[in-house]
């Protein structure tokens, strides 16, 4: 709900962007840019499923409330994913499917049958196939090809400063120089404006364009180092691994592999973008990982009271 909020209050025309975003034009509703867009409707997607599978006790006509909402906001945010055009969250989104339900198969004590698992990964090839289709879907994937293939075999001098493929590359290994001169603490906060600006390599448009790495993984080596990159990923894998090994009456197989996606999710955006280090991510990270930690002051408080 609040990143329909986001996008509404950003947007100076929230609907005439949607048309021409189905039109195939890219849209970003006026956050920063269209891969922070992406970046809260992929976690709105996610979101949105959770909601549906959640459980309640509340009465029927709330449970039916409650799916019809999930539902109506998992068609918005599939929507806005696609039109926002983020390969980014394209790919994160598809890491997640892949691995939830061999994720919630591997749980202990899982129903979950062997035939589920087949069918489920069944049902996610034939909508890969239904959106593969989509002119806006395939035109965007074989965007910069070229750039993509001389990555893939490590022609890195092919590469030119250009399209969003090739300055990322160009952007990350200019930062392993300086990562290569301070691994263990890292260059400072700063580092990461400092690689581009002190660069030889780009020009000054780039210079002036562009004031982060583009891949929060490596914001974090080369600003901290080795030992705060640490503390880094501890923030974010620690939680996700208690409550995955928490007791089945704290959370539930559905929270565990919410707090998994999540991850999932989480990881795998940054390595295109510099989510950790912006108001827009750390919002989403808060929210989401908000959810995660409480289970695990659930489990505290369990353990303080002892069982009902």
């Amino acid at each position: 709900m609040s990143a329909l909020g986001i996008f509404i209050s950003n947007s100076s025309d929230f609907f005439g962007e949607i048309y021409a975003g189905i039109s195939g034009s890219r849209i970003d509703f006026n956050v920063v840019n269209a891969q922070h867009t992406s970046l809260f409707s992929g976690f709105g997607l996610i979101a949105s499923i959770f909601l549906l599978l959640a459980r309640t006790t509340a009465s029927k006509h709330l449970k039916l409330l409650k799916s019809s909402l999930a539902i109506a906001f998992f068609l918005f945010f599939l929507l806005i994913t696609v039109i926002t055009q983020s390969r980014q969250v394209w790919l994160s989104l598809l890491l997640c499917f892949l691995a939830a339900p061999l994720t919630l198969k591997l749980l202990p004590q899982s129903r979950i049958s062997t035939k589920a698992v087949v069918l489920s990964y069944i049902a996610l090839f034939f909508v890969l196939m239904a959106l593969s289709t989509s002119q806006i879907v395939s035109k965007r994937i074989g965007a910069e090809t070229d750039n993509i293939k001389n990555a893939a075999t490590l022609d890195i001098e092919s590469i030119p400063n250009s399209g969003s493929v090739g300055i990322r590359i160009n952007l990350w290994i200019e930062a392993w120089q300086w990562f290569k001169m301070r691994p263990l603490l890292g260059s400072g906060e700063n580092a990461r404006e400092l690689v581009i600006s002190e660069s030889d390599n780009f020009s000054d448009a780039m210079k002036s364009s562009f004031s982060h790495l583009h891949n929060s993984h490596i914001e974090s080596l080369v600003s901290f180092g080795i030992v705060g990159t640490v503390f880094i990923y501890f923030l974010i894998f620690f939680p996700v691994i208690t409550v995955s090994k928490s007791p089945k009456g704290v959370t539930g197989n559905t929270w565990r592999i919410f707090a998994t996606t999540t991850a999932i999710f989480w990881i795998t955006v940054n390595c295109f973008e510099s989510f950790f280090f912006s108001w827009n991510g750390i919002y989403v990270f808060s929210v989401f990982y908000g959810i995660i930690y409480s289970f695990q002051f659930k489990k505290n408080d369990r353990l303080l009271t002892g069982p009902p």
